[in-house]
C-alpha cells in the first residue's frame, strides 16, 4: 500500500589539510568528517499510520580530493530497527540488525554533468552474526552543469551487490529536476525514484522489494 519516507542526514568537516587552492578543479587536501542519516518508513494504508521500520547509521569519512575526483575510506556503523505500531499490528518480532564495517567508494567526474562512481565494503562486526559481510555498488550521477541556471534536470542510477542478498543486485534508479539556484547554488530537488531488488531495510534484510515514489529533496 501507500508508504511515506522521511531522511534526515548532516555531513561536516572536522580537519582538513593540504593544498584547497583556487577552484575545484585545482583542489588538492584531505577532509575528515563526520556523518549520521536517520530514515523512518510510515504505512498510511491504516488507521495507525504504523511506524514500519527505522534505520540510522553514523559514519567517519576520510576524503582525498584530487581536483573534482575523490575517494574516500570511512568507518561505518548501521542499526535498524522495527517500528513499536509495526510489531503490534502484524505480531512480529523485532530481530537486533547492525554492522560495523570499513567502506572504500572512489568518484571520479567524466564531464561536468556526469559523475560516475564505484566501491564496496567489509562489515568486521555484524549482527545477526551469519550475515554476510562483504558488499560492492556502483552508479553514475547525472547533475546540471555548474555554470547553469533555472530548472535543471538530473539522474542516477545505483546497483548494491550484497553477500547477504546471494549477491543479488538491488537496482535504485532516481530522475527529476533540480529547482533554479538560491543564492548561487542549488538547494532543492524534486525526484523520481524506483527501487528493486533485496530491501534496504535491515530489519527486512534479505527479503525482495519493488517500489516506486515521488519525493523533495533540501540541501540546507
Amino acid at each position: 500500500g501507500l508508504e511515506a519516507e522521511f531522511a534526515l542526514a548532516v555531513t561536516f568537516p572536522v580537519l582538513a589539510w593540504g593544498e584547497a587552492d583556487g577552484t575545484s578543479s585545482e583542489r588538492r587536501d584531505w577532509v575528515l568528517g563526520l556523518e549520521a542519516a536517520a530514515f523512518a518508513r510510515f504505512g498510511l494504508h491504516r488507521t495507525e499510520r504504523e511506524l514500519v521500520n527505522t534505520d540510522w547509521f553514523f559514519t567517519i569519512p576520510l576524503v582525498r580530493w584530487m581536483g573534482p575526483h575523490w575517494a574516500r575510506v570511512r568507518y561505518y556503523h548501521t542499526s535498524s530497527h522495527l517500528g513499536d505500531e509495526y510489531i503490534r499490528v502484524f505480531e512480529e518480532t523485532g530481530k537486533h540488525f547492525a554492522r560495523d564495517a570499513v567502506e572504500i567508494l572512489g568518484l571520479r567526474e567524466a564531464t561536468p554533468w556526469l559523475d560516475l562512481y564505484a566501491g564496496g565494503g567489509f562489515g568486521y562486526n555484524v549482527h545477526p552474526s551469519g550475515s554476510g559481510r562483504w558488499w560492492t555498488r556502483a552508479g553514475f550521477v547525472v547533475q546540471p552543469d555548474p555554470g547553469a541556471g533555472g530548472w535543471a534536470p538530473m539522474g542516477s542510477l545505483d546497483v548494491d551487490l550484497d553477500q547477504e542478498a546471494g549477491w543479488t543486485p538491488r537496482w535504485t534508479a532516481q530522475a527529476g529536476v533540480w529547482l533554479p539556484p538560491l543564492r548561487g547554488r542549488r538547494w532543492a530537488r524534486i525526484t523520481a525514484e524506483l527501487v528493486t531488488g533485496p530491501t534496504p531495510l535491515g530489519q527486512f534484510f534479505p527479503g525482495r522489494t519493488t517500489y516506486g515514489g515521488i519525493g523533495i529533496v533540501l540541501h540546507l
